[in-house]
């Protein structure tokens, strides 16, 4: 199916376009308003969710803090000793059976190993060797959490903490420890989630190691790393808290806020919320302003649809019946607007009206001289106009009585002057020549030129001339036609505005697809001539429909309008020639252009289109760009250009080529 032609588009639908094209700041203002709303909504997301991380890990961090204390405070007690025995192992059981909070309790050596624990009878190494080395290392801290593991003696997901005894000459002493129950910490995530909408996890950055997710995801283990995953790389970047917009561990787009553990060391506790929870009452929202502003729209487009037909179609139809009627011999012809029409059809319906009268009372004229001529040639043809006779130096010696008419002179104010001499300034060099043809022996005829009238202002003479047998002088005949040439030039201008009229792409303002085929058809016949260049530029925006789609159509308009801007403002040379082709598609001829010279002005083009930075978020480069195809006709150095039809053929290749390249390219066609 072919698709219709800027220039096949009617008025109505210019007028439809030009309503669609009015409402662009509402839709402007419309998209505004949800881009606004839309940044409100996750704004307050953000803070939401990073307000309930922050108070989460804020009472996490209670859990630690109680652990620590407890520690602290076992340390200083008597029968708990880094050697161990019965009275700590006794102490140890009951602090345990007392705080379901841990799994286990113990006391290392300075060694490392357990000599004091709440089950184990036989001493061991402490299985968390990293906890170890950083309770033995210098600079230990008194506290000190470890990473979360599986507990040897509880087999259960648990995390270690320690607390050192004094240092004996600047020497690890030994330490308690206990193993943390993430039972309760899990509950209390489990209360944050608010039943399950939100996402709540316990994360190690460094390792990206998931310690605890609510709700449970089916297949991830305990302490599964995800080091590489989004929510991760965004804590490391906020070590201190914040919120990001990333997917969640199960592959869902959330809202994350998270903030560390104060007390737990290298933890984050995580919040995330379903974008699409958050962003449901916007939607709701758009689907809203979305009908209103539709309803607008097709309100708008119909009463356009009414009015277009009655105050502007109707009489264009008329107006156009009468010149069409004009031009073909029908004087009869008139427009016949009413009184309410616009003042600008109305005016030209009476320059048409008037145009006719005037041509039926000369075509009644040039019947009646016509039908006279057989009878009166002889003595008509000399005496209807103005009858002069010059000698061989070109001055007159004779003029008839018609001066008085024709020039507002008396016959004798003539005599003596040379036609030049009351000839318009800028029509001298037309009397010179004809003056040096009849001198020649030749005889002229329809010289047009202006000459002055005695009344004021000049007035168009029609002049024929005649050179006498041996050597004479010279018979003229000038006839005015000024009225015939004033009503030939409004002519002229009207069909000179219907022209452009009919010539110009009303959305971009470059010319449209006939009036592009003329200029081709132009331009090849000059470069046939001339043996040079002809390069043609078809250009195509890339991913156009997904912008309609996105943005809608009075911004496609738009988005073409500043495209076919940038096309024009870089191809100024004298010569080039800018259209729409059709739909998203535009075209530039170059005469007298090598390849590699359309190919750079190509490039420029599309360049500028790139800048403009016209957001398209359905492209892969996030901005509107273009694909253009160059194609040359080559002449010069025996090379024979090729059709017409070949170059346009070939531009059009090229263009998908630079298409199949990924779009926002210039493609040249084989040579």
């Amino acid at each position: 199916m072919k698709l219709p032609t800027i220039g096949s588009i009617g008025m109505r639908s210019r007028l439809i376009a030009l309503v669609a094209f009015a409402m662009v700041p509402l839709t402007i203002a419309f998209v505004c308003y949800l881009w606004v709303d839309h940044n409100q909504t996750i704004a307050a997301a953000k803070n939401d969710v990073y307000a309930a991380a922050t108070l989460a890990a804020a009472t996490e961090s209670r859990v630690f803090d109680e652990t620590r204390t407890l520690l602290e405070a076992l340390a200083l007690v008597p029968a708990v000793v880094p050697t161990g025995g019965e009275a700590c192992s006794s102490l140890i059981r009951r602090i345990k059976t007392a705080n379901p909070l841990y799994n286990t309790v113990g006391v290392v050596d300075a060694a490392g190993t357990i000599t004091c624990h709440n089950s184990l009878t036989v001493r061991q190494a402490l299985s968390d060797v990293d906890l170890r080395d950083r309770m033995m290392a210098p600079e230990a801290a008194q506290f000190v959490v470890g990473n979360f593991v599986i507990g040897k003696v509880s087999g259960k997901p648990t995390v270690i903490t320690a607390s050192g005894f004094p240092r004996v000459r600047g020497g690890f002493a030994g330490a308690v420890f206990a193993s943390l129950n993430l039972d309760r910490m899990t509950a209390e995530i489990e209360a944050v989630s608010d039943g399950g909408k939100r996402t709540v996890l316990l994360l190690e950055p460094d390792s990206g190691r998931i310690i605890v997710h609510y709700p449970p995801l089916l297949g991830v283990p305990f302490g599964a790393p995800f080091p590489g995953h989004p929510l991760t790389a965004a804590v490391r970047n906020m070590p201190g808290g914040g919120t990001a917009e990333v997917a969640g561990i199960d592959g869902a787009d959330k809202v994350f806020g998270f903030a560390p553990l104060s007390s737990a060391g290298n933890i984050v506790l995580a919040v995330g919320e379903d974008r699409s929870s958050v962003m449901a009452p916007v939607r709701h929202r758009l689907m809203l302003s979305s009908v209103g502003l539709l309803t607008l729209l097709l309100v708008a487009t119909s009463a356009v649809w009414w009015i277009s037909e009655r105050m502007q179609l109707r009489p264009l139809r008329r107006l156009m019946d009468a010149a069409t009627g004009i031009g073909s011999g029908d004087f009869a012809a008139t427009a016949d607007l009413e009184p309410w029409q616009a003042p600008e059809l109305r005016k030209l319906g009476r320059v048409l009206d008037a145009m006719s009268r005037k041509l039926s009372i000369g075509r009644e004229a040039e019947l009646v001289v016509a039908a006279s001529e057989a009878r009166f040639r002889a003595l008509a043809e000399n005496t209807a106009d103005l009858i002069t006779w010059t000698d061989t130096t070109g001055r007159r010696v004779y003029v008839s009585p018609a001066s008085r008419d024709v020039l507002g002179c008396e016959p004798v104010e003539l005599i003596n002057m040379r036609p030049r001499d009351l000839a318009h300034p800028d029509d001298v060099g037309i009397v010179d020549a004809m003056m040096a043809e009849v001198l020649a022996g030749r005889a002229v005829a329809g010289v047009q030129y202006r000459v002055a009238h005695r009344g004021g202002g000049f007035r168009w003479v029609e002049v024929a001339g005649k050179p006498l047998e041996a050597g004479a002088g010279t018979v003229f005949v000038m006839r005015d036609f000024t009225s015939r040439k004033m009503m030939e030039s409004q002519l002229a201008e009207a069909n000179l505005k219907l022209e452009k009229l009919a010539s110009t792409d009303g959305l971009t303002g470059l010319a449209n697809r006939r009036a592009l085929d003329k200029q081709l058809d132009t331009e090849f016949a000059r470069a046939v001539r001339a043996k040079t260049d002809l390069s043609f530029l078809l250009i195509d925006v890339d991913s156009f429909k997904a912008f309609n789609d996105t943005y809608g159509h009075p911004a496609g308009d738009e988005c073409l309008r500043r495209i076919a801007e940038a096309l024009e403002g870089n191809l100024r040379r004298p010569g080039d020639f800018t259209a729409r082709y059709g739909g998203e598609e535009l075209a530039a001829v170059m005469p007298a252009t090598s390849a590699a010279g359309a190919f750079e002005r190509a490039e420029v083009v599309r360049q500028a289109v790139r800048e403009l930075a016209i957001p398209h978020s359905g492209s892969s480069h996030g901005v509107v760009t273009i694909s253009a195809g160059v194609a040359t006709l080559t002449a010069g150095a025996g090379a024979e250009l090729r059709d017409l039809a070949g170059l346009i053929q070939s531009a059009d290749v090229a263009l998908y080529g630079a298409k199949a390249k990924g779009r926002d390219n210039v493609v040249a066609a084989a040579a």
